[in-house]
């Protein structure tokens, strides 16, 4: 048997083919691919830590594309999505098996699906034995947008058959579920309360925090370690196992912390989720609220974001729009114009988001 070289780009589509991707002329790592190429992985590793997955995703690509710092930079990202999408589970504390197994984990979600108001279904989870639990005749009609897994709407009751197939059907209003309504002086009055009833933290080597005195459009450099700040404030702590720290509420004096409030302090919640929605808060009673830009097209609205929002929330936006390449932001979104009014009101009103659309910003 003759032995046949192939080139990266021939590589790729071959695992474009046993992934169930569609071919496409360019053949690059492209997002639906790296998706892809994450949910196998956390079906055969979870539960695990994310920087396991990471390494297994980041060791299979390494000859393949992109440079090692940017392509870990790429897969941290899509890991992020995936959990917000719900395709993977984060969860903090976990109890397994392992004694030694402490911190936050991941697991693949089973597969499930949410049927969006426009009739299109959104496909979750993961199926551990395959790439997917579809038949072919409903996995040929998958519409791989980025990082969404879409059934467009076809006139027949696909969220039945997707029942009987034994997935999970999730309802929109519980997918995007998120906390009360409530004013950021309430959340951050409560947050201080629980703070004083909390223990001293004790020495915190290695804590970085959120600087309140840094552009808000510019999340990565907001974070930095203590000097002599003195007040609350949204950090991470360094933890025993994981690549990742702990998320909590500091409080400081001079620059020394006093109390740590480990986030989530809700079960449902994740870490992130929580620590977003307290500095969208503190930032807004600091009167320096985070912003989001609106860039409007031909075929839309553009949403721009700078700093990282909720996966609740962003999961709405999932729901009636798309997510799209950034332009000198965090991350953007597109809906449609129809929806504009509806979504601004709920970030300014839910998130205490304000618009700004000064195209000079700085990049997120």
């Amino acid at each position: 048997m003759a032995v046949v070289e192939i080139t990266s780009h021939e590589l790729l589509q071959q695992v474009r083919r046993a992934s169930g991707l569609p071919m496409i002329m360019d053949n690059n790592l492209d997002d639906a691919l790296l998706a892809a190429l994450i949910r196998r992985a956390a079906g055969f590793l979870c539960p695990c830590s994310r920087a396991t997955v990471a390494a297994a995703v980041v060791e299979s690509l390494e000859f393949l594309a992109d440079t090692p710092e940017t392509l870990r930079e790429r897969v941290d990202a899509a890991t992020e999505t995936l959990i917000a999408f719900g395709d993977l589970l984060e969860l903090n504390q976990v109890t397994i098996d392992d004694p030694q197994a402490k911190g936050t984990w991941i697991f693949a979600a089973p597969p499930g699906f949410v049927k969006l108001r426009s009739g299109t279904v959104l496909l979750l989870g993961i199926s551990r034995d395959e790439s997917t639990p579809l038949p072919s005749e409903l996995s040929d009609q998958v519409i791989y947008h980025r990082f969404a897994r879409l059934l467009p709407a076809t006139g027949k009751d696909q969220a039945t058959a997707l029942a009987a197939l034994g997935l999970t059907a999730h309802t929109e209003e519980a997918w995007t579920r998120g906390p009360q309504p409530a004013t950021p002086q309430t959340l951050v009055e409560k947050l201080a309360r629980r703070l004083l009833s909390s223990p001293s933290s004790g020495e915190l080597p290695e804590l970085t925090f959120i600087r309140p005195d840094t552009d808000t459009t510019y999340y990565r450099g907001r974070w930095g370690a203590p000097r002599n700040e003195t007040g609350v404030f949204i950090g991470r702590r360094p933890q025993d196992f994981g690549r990742e720290g702990m998320w909590g509420v500091v409080q400081l004096a001079n620059g020394l912390p006093t109390k740590f409030l480990d986030l989530p302090t809700r079960s449902r919640w994740r870490g992130c989720d929580e620590a977003w929605y307290v500095q969208l808060a503190l930032d807004a009673t600091r009167r320096t609220p985070q912003k989001y830009r609106v860039r409007p097209t031909q075929d839309g609205s553009y949403f721009d974001f700078f700093s990282p929002i909720p996966s609740w929330a962003e999961r709405r936006l999932a729901i009636v729009g798309e997510l799209a390449p950034r332009a000198k932001c965090l991350f953007s979104y597109r809906v449609p114009q129809q929806e504009l009014k509806a979504q601004e009101e709920y970030l300014q009103k839910n998130l205490w988001l304000v618009r700004h659309d000064d195209k000079s910003e700085t990049e997120g």
